[in-house]
């Protein structure tokens, strides 16, 4: 595993003070999610629905944890810490891609997910993100680094999963 400090991505892309909150994914909320992220990968060129496939309450006990799909290669979960309510996690797994334009539409969609996450990131500065975590990624290795509050994982398993976390969201 790579882990990259906030202070050395912050001297890399520039970034100012940091707006988002390290506990939580807010202004992401378990009832906005859909409506985020179809906004956001529309700004990607992405214009595949974000679908429902359902919530699961976890109660005092458990993560509550909400699935969807969008287009035929892209899952995602978002979860949040043990008996809250709060969204602390979401990652989106690309599989089962039959080419060229669906590798596009998960990278596109990961850059979606920083935007969504952390809004106050530039353009270039979630695409030196990603680039990041992509350069060098091999088949069971995991990457991450921490920014903005953020922390971000890509892993290389059976498809590419995608982390973003609040940074102190983790229980």
């Amino acid at each position: 595993m790579i882990r990259i400090s906030s202070v050395a991505i912050g001297l890399i892309l520039g970034s100012g003070s940091a707006y988002a909150d390290s506990d939580t994914l807010q202004p992401i909320t378990f009832g906005s999610i859909r409506a985020d992220l179809k906004k956001s990968l529309a700004r990607m060129s992405v214009r595949d629905d974000v679908e429902p496939i359902g919530c699961l309450d976890g109660g005092k006990d458990k993560r509550t944890v909400c699935n969807f799909k969008i287009g035929k290669v892209l899952a995602v979960m978002a979860e949040s810490k043990k008996g809250e309510k709060d969204v602390v996690g979401i990652t989106m797994i690309c599989s089962g891609t039959q080419g060229p334009e669906d590798v596009a539409k998960c990278l596109l969609a990961y850059t979606a997910l920083i935007a969504a996450t952390t809004p106050e990131l530039s353009e270039d500065a979630r695409g030196k993100v990603l680039s990041t975590l992509t350069s060098g990624l091999e088949v069971g290795n995991e990457i991450s680094l921490a920014i903005e509050e953020r922390k971000y994982v890509l892993q290389k398993s059976l498809g590419l999963w995608f982390h973003v976390m609040a940074a102190d969201g983790e229980d």
